[in-house]
C-alpha cells in the first residue's frame, strides 16, 4: 500500500512558477499558507479526491497591493 502524505500541485491560479505544496489526508487535501514563488503572493485552500476528479477551493492574496487583494477559486481539475 502507498500512503501519500504530500503532493505537488503546478500552475496554481495559473500563475506559480513554483509547485504548491499540499498535505494529504485521505481522501481530503490541505494547502497551507505558502508564496510559491517568494514574490508576495501567498496561496491556502482545502480540496477533494475521487477517482481522478479533484475538487479544489483556494485564494490567492496579493500583500503588495494597499489594502492587500484576495481572489477566491474554486475548481475542479482532473488528475494527469
Amino acid at each position: 500500500t502507498t500512503d501519500i502524505q504530500k503532493i505537488l500541485i503546478s500552475n496554481v491560479w495559473n500563475n506559480f512558477t513554483n509547485n504548491t505544496v499540499a498535505t494529504v489526508d485521505g481522501d481530503k487535501f490541505t494547502i497551507a499558507s505558502q508564496q510559491p514563488d517568494n514574490d508576495g503572493f501567498e496561496v491556502l485552500g482545502t480540496g477533494t479526491i475521487s477517482g481522478n476528479i479533484i475538487t479544489v477551493n483556494y485564494s490567492v492574496t496579493d500583500h503588495s497591493a494597499t489594502p492587500a487583494a484576495t481572489d477566491v477559486v474554486t475548481g475542479t481539475w482532473t488528475k494527469q
